[in-house]
């Protein structure tokens, strides 16, 4: 539920850190709130349906509090962005000024006039195509489960669990990350019923047929797109936005120079620092890696940099380097 207070232990500890709104008038009052406590982005989330088997619909902001949400974010400088899975999240975003979203639209295909009016408004994407390469699953009665994009990633994963994430999560971490490999893949999964929660494996199936598609669309129109993995979600973790990369390469057909500027000046212009961050040159921040091979034959080189500067600051190398 996107509007529940945290849990009592957690809010005894933090503080409730939910602001709840739910009229035009309480949203505008929300937005100044999240402004005057130094927020840059105002994020809302656009669908009704939830991403967990068996669960009730949640509930959204009308558009007329989505459409304050916007006018007072904007006032006061804000963008705003939203996560949404679906096409109905997808069209309400463009009719009402949002200036981009998180995730891909995935349970249809986006029309011509989408793609369009996406693009014409200058609103940003950030795929996370990620995600539904971590988080499709085996179900029974799933027909995209055939699909030849299905079938690699789901092979794919197994692999880069088993091979690439002991060397960038801790053993725990790593063998839980096997035991839900191994669960998730079990076609009862869903039967069976997790005691906290119970993804829907079909919707990531289903997104990574139609959601690739319409983010291959979206590119091919010229849209904005960015590039992030979703942070910490099952079978994922911040430090894999290499992957990411690969990712949109082999599902988007973008080129490796296109996925690198997805990352870098593409990323710096949607959060608004294209003056400090995204490209190297005089007077911006030296954050920068350094390579023993060229990423532009394998995206997946960048998991294994030899040094890495930020802000012109030595904070890992492999060598004994002294800058």
């Amino acid at each position: 539920d996107y509007m529940k207070p945290l849990p009592a232990p957690l809010a005894r500890r933090w503080g409730n850190q939910v602001l709840s709104a739910d009229t035009p008038h309480s949203v505008r009052e929300a937005v100044r709130r999240n402004h005057d406590l130094g927020c840059r982005f105002i994020k809302t989330a656009l669908d009704d349906r939830t991403l967990f088997a068996g669960q009730k619909p949640l509930p959204v902001l009308d558009d007329a509090s989505l459409s304050a949400m916007v006018d007072e974010a904007h006032s006061l400088g804000l963008k705003v962005s939203a996560h949404h899975r679906f096409l109905r999240g997808f069209r309400r975003a463009v009719e009402l000024g949002l200036d981009g979203l998180e995730h891909l639209p995935s349970d249809d295909y986006l029309t011509e006039e989408d793609v369009r009016s996406f693009v014409s408004r200058d609103m940003y994407l950030v795929p996370t195509v990620t995600v539904g390469w971590a988080l499709a699953g085996v179900s029974s009665g799933d027909p995209f489960l055939e699909d030849p994009m299905v079938r690699k990633a789901l092979a794919q994963r197994l692999e880069f669990v088993k091979s690439q994430y002991p060397t960038v999560a801790e053993t725990s971490v790593h063998r839980a990350m096997l035991r839900f490999e191994r669960h998730y893949r079990d076609p009862r999964y869903v039967e069976r019923r997790h005691p906290m929660y119970t993804l829907d494996p079909k919707i990531f199936t289903e997104g990574i047929v139609k959601g690739s598609e319409n983010l291959r669309r979206l590119h091919r129109a010229g849209a904005l797109i960015g590039c992030g993995n979703d942070g910490g979600i099952p079978q994922s973790c911040p430090a894999l936005v290499a992957l990411e990369l690969h990712l949109l390469r082999e599902m988007a057909e973008m080129e490796p120079m296109e996925a690198l500027r997805a990352a870098t000046m593409n990323n710096a212009r949607i959060l608004g620092v294209e003056d400090e961050l995204g490209s190297l040159q005089p007077g911006k921040l030296a954050d920068v890696v350094l390579l023993a091979e060229n990423p532009l034959l394998d995206l997946l080189s960048l998991l294994r940099p030899e040094a890495v500067f930020k802000e012109g600051k030595l904070v890992h190398s492999t060598y004994r380097l002294t800058v």
